[in-house]
Order: C-alpha cells, then structure tokens, then sequence
C-alpha cells in the first residue's frame, strides 16, 4: 500500500487495532469525526475505513458505525457445515491480536471458521487444551504456536494419526512432520545488528546468550554473527555472556525470553568488569530489550547516549507502541499462511514444508552512534 494520506488513516488505526486500544467490538471514529481527526476530506477517510473492511479488520454496518471486528463472532463462525480449525498460541495479547485477525481472515475465505486457544505459555495448559480439541471431535485443523519443541508428543501425534492436519508456528515439535511458518530470523537479526555496525558499533553484546537456546533465538544469534562477518569484523565473543551455574543447567523458555531481573544483572556485572563496556545490546526480543533497559537506566546508563539497546518483533508496552529499535515481526501472514496450509492439507493439496517471512528494521529511540 502506497503511503498515501488514506493509508495514513489505515496505519493508525491498525496498530491501534493490534495493540488493543482498540478491542474486537469497538466501535471506531465515524468519517466525519475522522476528517477531524487526521485533517482530511471525506473522500479520504472513508477510502480508509474501506481498505480496513477489506483487511477484514473492522466490519460496517449501515446506521449503526463502523466496529472492530469480532475473531470469535458466534453468528459468523457457527454455520452449519463449516469446519473448524483451532488456532493454539502461547504468544502476549499485542502478537496474538494479529495472527487471530490474519487466521480469521483466511479461515472465512475458504468457509471455514477458527476457534482461538491460549496457552500462557506453559506446557501442562497446551497439553489440557490440545486434550479437549481431540475430545470434542470437530476439529478439522490445528495451527500451533508450541511451548516447547519436544513436549506433548503423544498427544500431538494422536492428531495426526485421526488425520487432522497440523501447521506449526514460530518453531517446530520435534518428531512431528508438518509445515513450518516463521520469520527469517536470520536475516532480521542480520539486518539490526548491521545496522548498529554501520553506525560505528563494534562491541556488541547478544543476550541472552546460551547453547540450549530455543530454535528462533538461536537463528536471530546466528544473524548477530552474520552481520560482523559480512562487515569484515571479528565477532565479539567477549560479550557472550554465559549465565552462571547458579541460574540452571537448562534455562526454561520462558526465561530466555523474559529474563529475571537477576538473570541481566549478572550480565551487566560481566560487562562492567571487561576492559570495556559493549557500546550495544541486541536482545533476542522486545521484552527482553524492554528489561534490559530499564535495568541499565537504574544503574545510571542512558539509553542510548552511553549504550544502544535493541530487540525483535515490534511490540507495544502498557497500550503504547515501544521506542525499541527493533526488527518487525508480520503476525498478520503468520496466521492468514497457517491457516490457509491447514485449508490446503484438508482439501488434499500439499503445503511446504518451511515458509520464511520477511522481517521490518523499524530504527526508533534505543539505539545511536557510540561515544567513542
């Protein structure tokens, strides 16, 4: 979509949409309080909300406004002969808004309908839900974003010998063939990491840092790599901070991605006692960045003046999108591709097996050229 001033419009209002501001059912600004609003003409404001409609995100109804769409909309979704396909995800409300909107769309596409499951992330819940899917008997597909990579084997497996088709998202279960669909993490982690190099960076540290890392950090680390050898630098390994004995043989996901307040605190300690303190920090993650943060300012650092601070996916915090320089994540695709692998397998035809999407460098207030 081109930047045009209608897209302006849409661009807000979706992100207001993802993030929450604007929860399924609210009713959104009318055309004319629009053109209030953004200073535009009618023309425009309605193009807008056309385009909105049209995504699939909002619905209009004559008389009555235009309203955030309802994902679980029991008139829309319990027609008779539809199939449903469950959508099973660990993620946080701001990520998750935006793969249901994405799922929803597609599923209704193809007269199909999704029912939304969230696990908070913890294994035993995705175990009790997956239970429960397979008890009911009408789930035509599942899309899963998995707590781990090797647990819930037996149950998994029971779905596919009943023949129910099963996309994963995010990273994969171990032992369980079925399509892929995740980021390039890769290359996102390549891209933000480049970024600081260009401005001058070279002692860069990577947190958190740990061999058993979960498959999505261990490519964005690999990226991190990626980008000092494609910018004829040396990898900085002395700012591979390993966690001490005292943390864990085995750092649970969880952890990796929402670090404990002991956990950073061990790493800056490392760092200070270097020769040099690293000019940067690439994060594994938004909420990590976030942590990070928050953790150097109480120890009197400026972000960024003294170190630059980055993360992963574009998250908001507390209603508001994050000033964290960052690489962004396409939710919508991760659940609109899902869905649609899952529609193609019930109807016979094949999916592949792992589909890359393409990430955003978004330079926003955590990051500048270092001092020295």
């Amino acid at each position: 979509m081109k930047n045009t001033l209608y897209n302006k419009i849409y661009t807000d209002i979706l992100e207001k949409i993802k993030d929450g501001r604007y929860a399924p059912g609210d009713r959104l600004p009318t055309e004319a309080e629009l053109t209030e609003i953004y200073g535009v003409s009618r023309i425009t404001a309605a193009r807008a909300m056309q385009e909105l409609e049209k995504g699939r995100y909002i619905t209009r109804r004559q008389k009555r406004g235009s309203f955030v769409r309802e994902y679980l909309d029991k008139q829309e979704n319990g027609r008779a002969g539809d199939a449903r396909i469950a959508v099973v995800l660990q993620f946080e409300r701001s990520i998750g808004l935006g793969i249901m909107f994405g799922a929803q769309s597609a599923a209704s596409s193809n007269t199909y309908f999704t029912t939304f499951h969230h696990t908070e992330n913890n294994p035993k819940n995705e175990r009790a839900i997956l239970k429960k899917l397979l008890s009911a008997g009408d789930v035509a597909g599942l899309v899963l974003c998995p707590c781990s990579t090797h647990e819930n084997l037996d149950v998994l497996s029971r779905f596919q010998l009943k023949g129910i088709p099963i996309v994963f998202l995010d990273r994969a279960v171990d032992g369980i063939s079925a399509p892929l669909v995740t980021s390039d993490n890769e290359n996102g982690m390549r891209e933000v990491t480049a970024h600081l190099i260009a401005a001058g960076h070279r002692r860069i540290a990577y947190f958190p840092y740990y061999p058993a890392m979960p498959f999505t950090v261990h490519r964005r680390f690999a990226g991190f790599c990626r980008a000092f050898l494609e910018n004829g630098c040396e990898i900085p390994s002395e700012y591979l901070f390993l966690p001490p004995s005292s943390l864990g043989a085995r750092l649970s996901l969880s952890q990796m991605f929402a670090p404990s307040e002991r956990y950073i605190d061990y790493a800056i300690d490392h760092y200070e006692a270097l020769a040099h303190m690293p000019t940067a920090v690439v994060c594994a993650n938004d909420v990590t960045a976030d942590c990070f943060i928050r953790a150097l300012r109480e120890r009197g650092y400026r972000v960024p003046e003294d170190i630059s601070v980055t993360g992963f996916d574009n998250l908001s915090f507390r209603g508001e999108a994050a000033g964290i320089t960052t690489a962004e994540q396409d939710w919508h695709n991760f659940g609109a591709i899902a869905v649609d692998y899952v529609v193609s397998m019930i109807e016979g035809r094949e999916a592949p097996p792992v589909t890359l999407l393409k990430t955003r460098y978004m330079e926003k207030e955590t990051t500048a050229a270092p001092k020295e």
